[in-house]
């Protein structure tokens, strides 16, 4: 079974999107046009409205990358965990609740949270709606980082 979200037929799509030699560049717009965009995974039926996933999109290798869209008071339609992914969540605009591990917790523009692989998550909105963007990454896979990973070339 695929599980995995590709962009629906009646999504919005990535604007200008270029395959450079050691990049890949786009657009996906002002953030409050996010909720045109659409994800499915077709072999579980699941359609995500107001989301758009950047792995395939940018041909990530090392991590995941989402943004999502959620209307007025909306909620998640399931709450989730993972096997071995933790992930990061910034709150770009709005407010709502959190709940982890049965413990809501109020967030806001701003508001960052890192929440481990096996901790069970689900979103709410406030009457305000939340844009969110998730980073998703293999828990305890970092090797390197800012300049112990980079190399400062003038």
């Amino acid at each position: 079974m695929n599980t995995s979200f590709t962009l629906a037929t009646q999504s919005k799509k990535v604007e200008g999107l270029e395959k450079l030699n050691n990049a890949v560049v786009g657009a996906f717009g002002a953030f409050d046009g996010m909720k045109d965009y659409v994800m499915e995974c077709k072999d579980i039926n699941l359609v995500s409205p107001g989301k758009l996933f950047l792995k395939d999109i940018l041909g990530l290798t090392g991590s995941e990358i989402s943004v999502t869209t959620m209307g007025a008071n909306e909620v998640a339609p399931f709450a989730h965990k993972h096997k071995s992914n933790e992930e990061v969540y910034i709150v770009v605009k709005g407010s709502g609740d959190f709940e982890l591990d049965g413990k809501k917790v109020a967030i806001k523009e701003g508001s960052i949270i890192k929440v481990s692989p096996a901790c069970v998550r689900k979103l709410y909105a406030g009457n305000d709606g939340l844009i969110i963007i998730c980073i998703q990454t293999e828990q305890n896979s970092l090797k390197g980082c800012t300049l112990t990973d980079g190399e400062i070339l003038g």
